[in-house]
């Protein structure tokens, strides 16, 4: 079982390697003004047993855990991410209201082109000093 998580909170597992994921979490960041998110790359310990012991080892997308409670996967996780945030990007949310076939759809789209587009980092960029204790590994 993971321990050591914060008490409150939610934390996003993204892919590590992905610039897209990468700027994500910066608008992430930006927008949290309550820092209610936690972010651990899904290459990191705390990313990999999360994934063992749900059984996601086949899923590739964005992860959304709120400890004790529930956990979100693909387009489910990131409405559930834009309604808490604050500014224009939570107007995203609008959009959970479409069947979630089609917005699962679309995420796997961009999942599976993102490296056309972007190419990958080789390691996960370290965060800078004044944000590092949102990064739980």
């Amino acid at each position: 079982m993971i321990s050591n998580l914060p008490k409150n909170g939610f934390i996003v597992f993204y892919d590590g390697h992905c610039p897209l994921c990468h700027w994500a979490v910066r608008v992430l960041i930006k927008r949290d003004v309550k820092g209610q998110f936690y972010f651990a790359s899904l290459q990191g310990s705390l990313g990999k047993q999360f994934v063992a012991e749900r059984q996601l080892e086949h899923v590739d997308a964005l992860l959304l855990w709120k400890p004790k409670h529930a956990f979100w996967v693909a387009s489910e996780a990131v409405f559930q991410i834009v309604k808490r945030l604050n500014g224009g990007v939570k107007l995203f949310w609008i959009f959970s209201f479409l069947p979630r076939i089609l917005t699962d759809a679309l995420y796997r789209w961009i999942a599976q082109n993102r490296y056309r587009y972007w190419k990958p980092y080789t390691d996960c960029p370290l965060p800078a000093p004044e944000i590092k204790n949102r990064f739980l590994d």
